[in-house]
């Protein structure tokens, strides 16, 4: 749909009358039936009608699914009007509540108040389930190569992905975004097929993004799959959003290059980290650096080295970009012995450095990193938006993947969908 200024006083009445009953709660469907068989789509041309002539002056209406500390919509409350949050306990939700005035969260997912949202009317669902069954660092080996017999369907934490799919065949939002590892695109395949085909029969396209945060604006290297069904085209380009690009420049934009902290704000530094650190160049990798120095090492009676830090474990440099945050604290500043602050990793992950973090000290580090960076959900939601701002309706509901990792660097290039059968998996 194209807007057109000179419109005629019998639209503009049409879209007073869709805001009106939308404001009592009636779906889309009933709004078009209650004005003569209106088909959906016309429905919300009327209502963007509304938006553009300020008659309805609200932002489009979105709903967060497992979002935790806030993260996720820090960035999507920049294009939309964010109702909600739908959680599966209290975990980050004083953060939440704290940073985002006024945001109501629901922590129960069978008192999620699904039905009234469905009549508010919402346009976009976003989610953050937990990654943990296809994380690298979530499971055993033994796991891992078990993915093939259903090993994450079994994972009871997929529940949590579930419920937001759950949450998306009753509100029926336009578009339906879940952010996870991209393991979960390439370890469980056969599982997001059948989320797929679920979607693609109800008339949506389904399209997996594969992206990186660091070309959104986050000074991390964060490899990441959006899983998205959507009901309007949407015009999905790579990502090259303005922002510091490397460890020095966001402190120094932040203000943190001359932090002196508090030894409270710290985790403390076992024995074996302290030895190990101080032999540490600025982006050395510790376990790496450990087996350079200790090629045989005293080992326990389950055979592992003594003293090894776990695989995890980096001394940033102020001249590279941050690798990927995971939970826990295991980034180490790069000239001082010590772990980075959960305020310099904070502002690492894309956060506005006056967000603040609730909880203890572990909990503060792992809200900041479990979840979908501010600049990254900002992305996403700014594509969405302008997508519903014009929108056109899918044809043949098609199965799509962009990969922004690999192809989207170049200037000049923008890589061709790949169709993808559902019933025909191909690798990434």
């Amino acid at each position: 749909m194209t807007y057109n200024p000179a419109q005629t006083q019998e639209t503009l009445e049409k879209a007073k009358a869709v805001i009106s009953l939308k404001a009592r709660g009636m779906t889309y469907a009933q709004i078009g039936d209650a004005l003569g068989g209106l088909s959906t789509s016309r429905v919300w041309e009327l209502l963007h009608d509304a938006w553009r002539e300020g008659l309805e002056p609200s932002k489009p209406r979105a709903v967060g699914a497992y979002i935790f500390a806030g993260g996720f919509t820090a960035g999507v409350s920049r294009y939309f009007d964010v109702l909600t949050h739908l959680e599966g306990s209290d975990y980050g939700v004083a953060t939440s509540k704290h940073n985002h005035e006024g945001l109501e969260a629901f922590i129960v997912p069978e008192e999620w108040p699904l039905d009234q949202l469905a009549g508010a009317g919402v346009e976009f669902l976003y989610a953050n389930p937990p990654c943990a069954p296809w994380s690298l660092a979530a499971v055993s080996w033994k796991s891992k190569r078990d993915y093939s017999k259903g090993f994450d369907e079994r994972d009871e934490r997929v529940q949590c992905l579930f419920n937001a799919v759950n949450a998306a065949d009753v509100l029926q939002p336009f578009v339906f975004a879940w952010e996870s590892v991209t393991r979960a695109w390439s370890s469980g395949r056969p599982l997001i097929n059948k989320i797929a085909r679920r979607f693609m029969d109800q008339g949506y396209h389904f399209s997996v993004v594969l992206h990186n945060a660091h070309d959104c604006g986050v000074p991390q290297i964060r490899k990441r799959a959006f899983f998205v069904a959507h009901k309007v085209e949407i015009n999905w380009q790579p990502p090259k959003e303005s922002g510091p690009k490397t460890v020095g420049e966001a402190w120094e934009e932040a203000g943190l290059m001359n932090l002196v902290p508090d030894l409270d704000d710290l985790p403390p530094l076992t024995s074996a980290e302290d030895h190990i650190l101080a032999q540490c160049s600025p982006g050395s990798n510790l376990r790496r650096r450990f087996d350079e120095l200790y090629p045989n090492p005293e080992r326990n009676e389950r055979g592992h080295a003594i003293g090894r830090p776990g695989f995890l474990k980096r001394r940033l440099a102020f001249d590279k970009a941050s690798p990927t945050h995971t939970g826990g604290p295991t980034l180490y500043h790069p000239t001082e012995h010590r772990y980075i602050t959960v305020k310099e990793a904070q502002v690492l992950c894309g956060y506005p450095v006056d967000y603040e973090i609730l909880g203890s000290l572990s909990g503060q580090f792992a809200q900041v990193s479990q979840a979908v960076m501010p600049p990254v959900g900002a992305w996403l939601a700014k594509t969405v938006r302008a997508a519903l701002d014009d929108p056109e309706p899918v044809g043949e509901p098609l199965y799509r993947q962009y990969d922004f990792i690999r192809h989207g660097k170049a200037e000049t290039l923008h890589p061709y969908p790949v169709v993808i059968d559902p019933e025909e998996p191909v690798d990434v």
